[in-house]
């Protein structure tokens, strides 16, 4: 009602009398967050958007983000729709002292869901871009952009911000742009077209430690199989490149493992028995490696071979057994059950 309205802009004319003295008392910022919200639930945002913009941005003007969060989380749920609500806090931030920093503190706040999200990173993208010597800010709020639009599956979006980005600053950030490239081509399904592309190119050999970094990060998120297939890729072209180490194929045999693809791992740990650093230190690896995914009998083949080449380890493994249980007379005990 009109009478309700006009008993809200009274208080918020006082909370803005409030925040004019040089030291607002302790109540300022729940009570401004309690008007805010009650407005909002009982539909007189409309009214007062004028009253609370002003409060606001004099606010934000003098503070910048100092304790700012529930404030605006208050005025993005009053505002209603959340293009509305996330738009307005953009605005308010070009009244901060630092847009930029204002805003790289709120994208934090527990209110800003994917939607805000969004808004929030390119209005930072837009910032960082104008702003002469903030190249690294520029570079690092676009990996997030591409990181969130990978998250929110807009692909598309993500692979045109990747294509964008000019061969000579491709060259300049070759330590992430190829991570980025493959996180984009693994979720999105093209990750045949990348690898092939990366075969061509005699520099991917250096990207061995991205790849695998996304597909740990595959892996974590339950897609095993597509991780698999980027550590496939990159222990194989190691290999070929004269790569010995029995951790190259172990971590070879358990990403074809990964993707059903157990004869060709069994191959792989045969082959590094006879050409891996130290080959027959390394069966029983190899035997622990089938056992974990299941694979016994493959499994006793290393662990035939092992104590064949380590004869010793049969004697240690019976003493470490735990004893069996010694065999019970069924006939004396039925006559003496208390033996």
């Amino acid at each position: 009602t009109d009478e309700a309205v006009a008993r809200w802009k009274l208080a918020l004319a006082a909370l803005a009398a409030q925040q004019d003295l040089r030291r607002p008392p302790p109540t300022f910022w729940e009570d401004t967050r309690a008007v805010i919200e009650n407005a909002g639930r009982r539909g007189a945002f409309a009214p007062l958007r004028g009253e609370i913009d002003r409060l606001l941005r004099t606010y934000v003007r003098r503070n910048g983000p100092y304790r700012v969060h529930a404030l605006l989380e208050a005025a993005v749920a009053a505002a209603g729709a959340a293009p509305a609500g996330v738009e307005w806090v953009v605005d308010l931030a070009g009244s901060a002292p630092d847009a930029l920093a204002f805003l790289e503190a709120v994208i934090e706040s527990a209110w800003v869901g994917d939607a805000e999200r969004d808004v929030l990173l390119r209005r930072m993208i837009a910032l960082a871009s104008a702003r002469p010597m903030a190249e690294n800010t520029h570079r690092r709020w676009q990996v997030s952009l591409i990181e969130h639009l990978v998250k929110t599956r807009r692909f598309g979006e993500a692979q045109q911000i990747l294509d964008a980005i000019s061969p000579e600053e491709r060259k300049s950030r070759s330590y992430e742009i190829p991570r980025l490239e493959t996180l984009v081509a693994a979720r999105s399904g093209k990750l045949d077209a990348l690898l092939e592309r990366f075969r061509r190119e005699p520099e991917a050999a250096q990207l061995a430690d991205q790849l695998l970094g996304v597909a740990v990060r595959l892996s974590r998120d339950g897609d095993r199989a597509t991780a698999g297939r980027l550590v496939e890729f990159v222990r194989t072209r190691q290999i070929d490149a004269g790569d010995r180490a029995a951790a190259t194929f172990l971590g070879l045999a358990e990403a074809l493992l990964d993707q059903g693809e157990a004869a060709r791992a069994l191959a792989v740990l045969r082959r590094m028995t006879v050409l891996a650093d130290e080959p027959f230190s390394n069966l029983d690896a190899a035997a622990a490696l089938l056992s974990k995914y299941k694979r016994p009998v493959e499994a006793r083949e290393f662990l035939d071979a092992d104590l064949k080449a380590s004869p010793w380890k049969a004697a240690a493994r019976r003493a470490a057994a735990p004893p069996k249980p010694e065999a019970v007379d069924a006939e004396a005990l039925a006559a003496d059950p208390e033996r």
